[in-house]
């Protein structure tokens, strides 16, 4: 639908693998310092291509505890917006503990109206 973006975001994985292919055999040729970084070039590629795999399984989890995932960010950022008014009152910082309270009951609210809706959403 969005034939531009597309278009873009082809045209940068062009892009990335025309240079790729352009100077990555020229990192493997010895420089006049006499340093080798074929290691270093070849541990980024192996950890690159551990992280690719790591990332898709990560990805496969996180599609199937969707929910869980959903009610716990909620929950993590109403606790975490009520300890920064609780430290506010117990360092004496009155706009901190101020806004603190306001983004709380903001979350609570925005919690309440989205709470129903999130098996929607995963």
């Amino acid at each position: 639908r969005d034939w531009f973006w597309a278009l873009l975001f082809y045209a940068q994985i062009g892009a990335i693998i025309g240079l790729t292919v352009t100077y990555t055999p020229d990192a493997f040729v010895s420089t006049n310092t006499g340093e080798d970084y074929s290691g270093a070039i070849y541990a980024t590629i192996i950890l690159g291509a551990v992280s690719m795999v790591l990332s898709g399984l990560v990805l496969i989890v996180m599609i199937h505890v969707a929910g869980v995932l959903i009610k716990f960010a909620l929950i993590f950022s109403i606790i975490m917006t009520l300890l920064t008014a609780i430290g506010g009152i117990l360092s004496g910082q009155v706009v901190v503990a101020i806004f603190g309270f306001v983004f709380f009951a903001i979350g609570m609210c925005y919690a309440c109206a989205v709470w129903s809706r999130i098996p929607f959403a995963t």
